[in-house]
């Protein structure tokens, strides 16, 4: 993945991995928000009973269709991440 640093200090800087503290800290915090939402949809999956919908799609492993599925189970149960 190629990140760049969103001009903070106007590249007068040359930091580590090319991005300043706070656009680090910025990519870091969405990569954990998108790991914390693939963590519930695995815990809802591991725990939970779920359709025949859902069953079937896991069948053809279509994996963006599972993560909306089960993505509309959890807001339906409040849990949503």
């Amino acid at each position: 993945m190629s990140e760049k640093c969103n001009g903070c200090k106007g590249g007068l800087y040359n930091y580590p991995r090319g991005l300043c503290p706070y656009c680090e800290i910025s990519t870091l915090r969405a990569r954990l928000e998108a790991a914390e939402k693939d963590a519930a949809r695995y815990r809802w999956l591991r725990d939970e009973l779920y359709s025949e919908e859902l069953r079937c799609v896991m069948a053809l492993q279509l994996n963006a269709v599972m993560d909306a599925t089960i993505d509309a189970e959890l807001a339906k149960e409040g849990a949503g991440v």
